[in-house]
């Protein structure tokens, strides 16, 4: 693991511990210091559900690659994966 990767395994270990609030804060801390990047806009799902689908698309694509990844390597997120091999109905 590099020194980048260690660091941004360390932080995502420390913010995954917080509240929801103190993510928020945090997040917000971490936008600052990039004034040309906005927040993201927090859209319920209900609101999304309204919205037409070019512009759903548009909103949740930046985060489906981040998603993927953290399927393929976040072993608290793929135990599931176990069970896929076992008949459900069996």
């Amino acid at each position: 693991m590099t020194n980048l990767e260690n660091i941004e395994h360390k932080i995502m270990q420390s913010v995954q511990l917080l509240s929801a609030q103190q993510q928020e804060a945090v997040l917000e801390f971490a936008v600052s210091f990039h004034p040309n990047v906005a927040a993201p806009v927090q859209h319920s799902l209900r609101d999304l559900a309204k919205l037409p689908l070019a512009d759903r698309q548009k909103i949740i694509s930046p985060y489906l690659l981040a998603m993927a990844e953290d399927f393929c390597n976040d072993p608290t997120l793929t135990e599931f994966s176990v069970l896929d091999s076992e008949g459900w109905d069996n």
